[in-house]
C-alpha cells in the first residue's frame, strides 16, 4: 500500500483511494440531497399553488372521505396482511412517498451499476455517483 491509502491499490487487486476522499463524498453527498431537497420542495409547492389553486376543495373532501373509507376497512379486517394492503394503498396516494421511491430507486440503480460494473466502485463511491448524477 502507498502512504495514505486505505484500501489496496489496483496493481495488488484493489479498487485503490483512500478515506479523506470517501467522508469528501459522503459530505457532498449530503449537500447534494439536501440542496435538491430543497430546490424539489420549493418546485413542487409552486406547481402546486399554480395548478391547484383555492377552490378545489370539494376534491380535498372526497380524497379525505376516500382515505376515512380505506382507515375503516382496516380497523374492521381481522388480521394484519389485510391492514398492511391498505396502509401501503394508502401511502401510494402521498406525493412525497412516491417521489421518495422514486429518488430511492433511482439511487438504487446507480449504486448496484456502480458496484457490479467494470470499475468496481467501492459503496460510497458508487453512492456518490447515484447521487451526483441525480442533481445534473
Amino acid at each position: 500500500n502507498e502512504p495514505g491509502n486505505a484500501y489496496p491499490g489496483p496493481a495488488e487487486g484493489g479498487r485503490g483511494g483512500c478515506v479523506a476522499a470517501d467522508m469528501s463524498k459522503i459530505v457532498t453527498i449530503v449537500i447534494i440531497l439536501c440542496g435538491s431537497g430543497l430546490i424539489a420542495a420549493t418546485v413542487g409547492v409552486m406547481a402546486q399553488l399554480l395548478l391547484h389553486p383555492d377552490g378545489g376543495w370539494y376534491k380535498a373532501l372526497i380524497k379525505d372521505e376516500e382515505l376515512k373509507e380505506l382507515k375503516r376497512r382496516a380497523a374492521e379486517t381481522e388480521g394484519w396482511s389485510d391492514d398492511a394492503v391498505v396502509h401501503l394503498r394508502l401511502l401510494f396516494r402521498k406525493s412525497w412517498f412516491k417521489a421518495m421511491l422514486s429518488i430511492t430507486a433511482w439511487v438504487g440503480v446507480g449504486i448496484l451499476w456502480g458496484m457490479n460494473s467494470d470499475q468496481r466502485m467501492s459503496f460510497v463511491t458508487a453512492l456518490y455517483f447515484a447521487v451526483s448524477s441525480i442533481s445534473t
